[in-house]
């Protein structure tokens, strides 16, 4: 037998003899060491000695060993260690499967989400520490820690390892094993931070653990609806990215990639969950990712039965998420100010502040309605908001392709309300470097660099070039405008050629550059420097230096953003920055390790009061989350993966593609 294929068998004993050593030993964190032990030493001896015939019982006799060596060398358990050591081992080992019985034990009620989610992959799923530690960007002694403390909070629980009998404890339960499974499909299939937009593995191992869950429950539609779910979003996986790893949204994806035969699975999965007497949330769910997956292409879509599914689901199962994905596909049917007008009362939930789900949704449906303006800022706040760098990269190509599109119908526009210069076009140095666009709501400043003349939208990213020195200057300096992108570039090259100040804005002082005339005429695209600087108008008097920050400018430091959220600083929390540091703790912790400031430790009893980080005596208040595969945000980088919608939502992701 391979290497892999002996590392398989293990992933699918180990929890099954976990499970009977807890059912014989009723130590639960020992007997994990334990098993783990065991499947470490069968990965070493197996490839070299062979399979054993009987693989699961040579691994309890093994687990069992390594569970009476610890016993021994624990002094305060020698009379439990005589019992144990005195007792044999049983040659016929019970050919019963625990693993549901194990799933329940690890989702129990006592256990936050997060530690349901670790403990699982731990002790289910076969990962190690350092695999789920690097799978949720958390540093391995944090996750070390929070298993360890799941450990013993079901321990303190006094839970017996038993199936909940049947009735309405045993379906609660049953609903939190699913919502685990989940979190942990939804993290692999659109990762919440980081590089990669997805991980492959995660997502593998939570349809794994659906299967396995089906197998013990095969009667239960929402069990089977999970799967097909799963089965029919994962589907979409290889289609998903280009082959940079940017995103692709599902209108846009070649559903020649899609795995048919996954698709055709999970089709048939739904089929069989809608036949019971019962109708759940992830049965809705199914259906509609059913839905997108029978469409030949996106034209195709049957998007009112798409929004009359979500309907359903919004009132079985009502959080803002299922509205907001409700939206896209009203729009789809209705037009999009329908979508907008559905999204209104999203911005009173404070679960929704800010979220960049709902800012990327509104930005699609404002630039559908015709709005570009409004979709190029929502496009822009989106991106700052999420944490992952494939969405990033996609909101700010969706935003930029606004601005550049946005160039020509400015200067249109800004023509016909310039009367001042009859018989010529209007150039970016009228106004003083930009045009007065007067519309409804006032006046409002247009610039365009005069480098390359490009749009500047944001203000934040204009920049005053005072030019001192230059061969076509004869004494006095000018200034001229630019976009922040096109001097980022610019440094001192000591040549005393060309001097010019970066007026940033933002930034208290200028920064002066001297550096060859040549490099610097470059920066010109459209016309000469020497025709540029001719036509510039005379540089204001550079302004007094600022003086040292004070600790009131310190105090107006916004820390509700990504940029300074975990920062230390007196005063009180905000809800925004408590919410920012729970749903990018890694990111954030990366950020303020550069900047040399302490991180946020979650073990931390301080920090965890100071950003409501997870409670070790409360369960997750942010447990009621709902997937979409549907893809109904199509074009709002397509939200047909995973969207939670309960709590903060601390783990929503309308999935981009």
């Amino acid at each position: 037998m391979t290497a892999p294929a002996i590392e398989d068998l293990l992933r699918g004993l180990a929890p099954q003899v976990l499970g009977a050593l807890v059912r014989r030993h009723g130590q639960f964190d020992g007997c994990e060491d334990a098993v783990q032990e065991a499947v470490l030493a069968a990965a070493v001896q197996w490839p070299a000695e062979g399979v054993p015939g009987n693989p699961r019982g040579w691994l309890v006799t093994v687990a069992s060993r390594r569970l009476t060596d610890q016993v021994r060398s624990d002094r305060a358990r020698r009379q439990r260690e005589s019992a144990m050591a005195a007792e044999a081992v049983p040659d016929d080992v019970p050919d019963t499967d625990d693993t549901l019985v194990l799933l329940f034990l690890c989702c129990h009620p006592a256990l936050t989400a997060a530690s349901q989610t670790a403990l699982t992959l731990r002790a289910v799923g076969g990962l190690t520490t350092a695999e789920i530690a690097r799978a949720f960007l958390v540093p391995e002694a944090t996750m070390a820690a929070r298993i360890s403390r799941a450990k013993q909070r079901v321990k303190a629980a006094g839970s017996s390892f038993r199936l909940p009998p049947d009735g309405p404890e045993r379906e609660e339960r049953l609903r939190v094993v699913l919502h685990v499974l989940y979190l942990i499909f939804n993290e692999g299939y659109t990762a919440s931070s980081g590089r990669e937009l997805h991980r492959a593995d995660l997502a593998r191992e939570a349809i794994r653990l659906a299967r396995m869950a089906r197998a013990q429950l095969p009667g239960d539609g929402e069990v089977t609806g999970l799967l097909a779910l799963m089965l029919l979003t994962h589907a979409r996986g290889q289609a998903r990215t280009t082959a940079d790893g940017d995103l692709v949204p599902l209108a846009e994806q070649d559903r020649a990639r899609w795995d048919r035969a996954m698709i055709d699975e999970g089709t048939g999965l739904v089929k069989e969950s809608l036949a019971g007497p019962a109708l759940g949330p992830y049965q809705l769910q199914a259906a509609i990712a059913a839905t997108h997956a029978s469409a030949a292409t996106a034209g195709e879509t049957n998007w009112p039965r798409v929004h009359a599914l979500y309907l359903i689901l919004e009132r079985i199962a009502p959080n803002p998420m299922v509205t907001l994905n409700r939206a896209v596909a009203l729009a789809e049917t209705e037009g999009p100010l329908a979508g907008l007008a559905l999204l209104a009362p999203l911005d009173g939930d404070e679960r929704m502040a800010g979220h960049h789900r709902l800012l990327s949704v509104r930005a699609h449906l404002l630039e559908r309605a015709g709005d570009p303006a409004g979709a190029y800022e929502h496009y822009r706040r989106a991106a700052k908001a999420t944490a992952s760098l494939a969405e990033q990269r996609y909101l700010q190509a969706r935003a930029s392709r606004l601005m550049t599109r946005g160039r020509a119908s400015a200067r249109s526009l800004t023509a016909s309300v310039c009367p001042t210069w009859p018989g010529r076009p209007v150039t970016p140095h009228d106004h003083g470097g930009g045009v007065v666009e007067r519309t409804t709501m006032g006046q409002k400043t247009v610039r365009f660099s005069d480098l390359s003349e490009q749009l500047i939208i944001d203000d934040s990213a204009l920049v005053r070039i005072v030019v001192h020195e230059h061969p076509e200057l004869d004494s006095q300096a000018v200034e001229i405008e630019a976009h922040l992108d096109e001097v980022r570039a610019i440094t001192d090259a000591a040549l005393e050629v060309a001097v010019v100040d970066l007026y940033v804005n933002g930034e208290p002082e200028p920064r002066r550059v001297t550096l060859d005339a040549v490099v610097f005429d470059k920066l010109a695209a459209t016309r000469s420097m020497a025709e540029l600087l001719t036509a510039a108008r005379p540089a204001k008097r550079a302004p007094k230096p600022r003086a040292a920050a004070t600790a009131a400018d310190s105090e107006r430091i916004d820390y509700s953003t990504l940029e300074h959220a975990g920062k230390p600083h007196k005063g009180k929390t905000t809800d925004a920055e408590k919410r920012l540091v729970r749903e990018h703790l890694a990111e954030i912790n990366e950020r303020l390790a550069a900047e040399g400031l302490r991180t946020i430790d979650p073990a931390d009893p301080g920090h965890v009061a100071r950003y409501d980080l997870e409670d070790p005596a409360a369960g997750d208040p942010d447990s009621s989350l709902v997937l979409d595969p549907a893809g109904a945000g199509a074009g709002a980088h397509d939200h047909e993966g995973l969207v939670p919608g309960g709590g903060k939502a601390r783990h929503t992701r309308a999935n981009p593609s």
